[in-house]
């Protein structure tokens, strides 16, 4: 009976070795655009997400600017208004093209989790399998610097490697033997 829990053991040690890594954003490629609402984009890009560090910067008028730092699974925006009285008009920032580094997998939800601003400016999250727009209503500080943070809730299909399909068909056809040794 020990063989046989040895055995076990084994085979679920090989499976937990060829399980990927937890799916994330860092080292994927992902598309931007910055909409004012009556004046369309004013802003499209592509960037590496790499953490630390932002990845998109919108430069506005007046000292004000607005920014994209996107984590492994979370993103934050920031509205600086530097010297602007007000933000002039709602602003749609979309991301798109997200692909998650380590196991493929889709959007299902997308949350504000907190604001040094008020929550209440977001007025709009709208997300697809792979992309997702927030939108902002036209808004007056204070707070000067606003920072806005969101969680991307996803689905993810591990997909196992051949070589670990291999191993675990292996480790069972030796369990199944071991079995028929100890029966007989």
């Amino acid at each position: 009976m020990n063989k046989l829990k040895t055995a076990a053991v084994a085979s679920l040690l090989i499976l937990a070795a060829g399980t990927p890594a937890q799916a994330t954003l860092i080292g994927d490629t992902v598309d931007f655009n910055f909409d004012v609402v009556g004046f369309g984009t004013i802003f499209t890009g592509s960037a590496v997400v790499t953490d630390p560090g932002v990845e998109f910067v919108v430069p506005a008028n007046r000292g004000s600017s607005y920014s994209l730092d996107i984590f492994g699974d979370s993103f934050d925006i920031i509205i600086d208004l530097g010297r602007a009285a007000a933000v002039g008009a709602s602003v749609i920032f979309t991301l798109s093209d997200l692909d998650w580094v380590g196991t493929p997998g889709v959007i299902t939800g997308v949350s504000l989790t907190g604001t040094n601003g008020n929550a209440a400016n977001v007025t709009d999250i709208f997300f697809t399998d792979d992309s997702i727009a927030v939108t902002f209503a036209d808004f007056t500080p204070p707070p000067v610097v606003q920072t806005y943070s969101f969680d991307i809730a996803t689905s993810h299909v591990a997909v196992p490697e051949p070589l670990t399909l291999a191993l675990v068909g292996t480790g069972l056809l030796g369990l199944a033997a071991l079995r028929r040794r100890q029966a007989a």
